[in-house]
């Protein structure tokens, strides 16, 4: 069995998630009765029923999402679902994306194939891609799913769209490709760093700053992720940083022309908010914990002027780094 926080529980209560006032067991999220074996129905099931963003965390669905992510059926339905029509596999992006909310779920989606049903989906129309990138970035963030995704051919897929010149108006698809690159660096290493754009770094850093200066519930509406009406965490954006940073000193050189170094001031003084409530419940880390990562990660680094160095490096040590 899994618990919430992406570990074993072996009968114990989990940590509660936000949005869900009692505790529950494994045991009981198990016996929470029977899940919709119909793409439509499932999917309806587990999104996010009075938020903006039907992948968003902190709903009464999060338990029903837990359960798909336990049983073996409805993720063999939905892997099978990538082969059909596309608003069947428009439907099956989202739905990956919904119960990809912790790194034992995302693993267990990658096993059932939905890592390979995704990197697949790229090469098909725009309306798809829309759907298939989003959810491959969610999964990319686990190191439970990052394996799969390298072994189903991600990079290649990626790098190809992160060149793509979006159209004035449409998503950018080709920043969201250029996120998940980035987050597949954590295993994929310096060779997978290294197809990212230069240029995307300072769009990365920009995408950062807008979420942590957004006000809450306009992310959707507004459409600031990447042209796309979904919600971020800024853990998220910075957890990108921050592997792109650690193994390509190229793109580390890129962030010290941002703002970067500021945010990252702001995040270990305090001055900025952490997002904690949002990942730890799910057994993420949090922006705070990613700042002290892509700080680290960034000072390694050549780059930067003797003044702004040493402003990040008397942060850091007062955050003991």
């Amino acid at each position: 069995q899994v618990a919430l926080d992406g570990a074993c529980c072996c009968g114990g209560s989990c940590s509660p998630l936000p949005g869900i006032e009692d505790r529950q067991s494994c045991r009981e999220v198990d016996s929470m009765g029977t899940l919709p074996t119909e793409l439509k129905e499932l999917r309806k099931a587990v999104a996010a029923a009075g938020l903006p963003d039907e992948g968003m965390r902190g709903s009464t669905a999060d338990l029903v999402k837990m359960q798909a992510a336990m049983d073996g059926e409805v993720l063999n339905m939905l892997v099978q679902s990538f082969r059909g029509r596309t608003a069947d596999v428009v439907a099956a992006a989202h739905t990956v994306r919904s119960i990809a909310i912790t790194p034992a779920a995302a693993g267990a989606l990658c096993q059932a194939g939905a890592a390979a049903a995704l990197v697949d989906s790229l090469s098909r129309p725009a309306v798809i891609r829309a759907a298939a990138l989003p959810a491959m970035a969610r999964l990319a963030q686990y190191r439970e799913a990052q394996v799969f995704l390298l072994q189903a051919g991600a990079p290649i897929s990626l790098a190809r769209l992160c060149r793509e010149v979006p159209q004035e108006g449409a998503p950018r698809l080709d920043l969201v490709a250029s996120l998940t690159l980035a987050l597949l660096s954590e295993a994929g290493g310096p060779t997978v760093a290294s197809a990212v754009p230069l240029r995307s770094v300072a769009e990365m850093v920009s995408l950062l700053q807008r979420r942590l200066m957004a006000e809450p519930g306009s992310l959707v509406a507004s459409r600031a992720f990447c042209g796309l009406p979904l919600d971020y965490r800024p853990r998220f954006a910075l957890q990108a940083i921050a592997r792109i940073v650690e193994h390509s000193g190229s793109h580390a050189a890129m962030g010290w022309q941002t703002p970067l170094p500021q945010i990252l001031e702001n995040l270990l003084d305090g001055d900025l908010p952490n997002d904690a409530a949002a990942n730890r419940p799910y057994g993420s880390p949090d922006v705070l914990d990613m700042a002290k990562a892509c700080s680290k990660a960034l000072l390694d680094r050549q780059g930067g002027t003797a003044e702004v160095r040493e402003a990040l490096r008397s942060v850091a040590v007062r955050a003991k780094l």
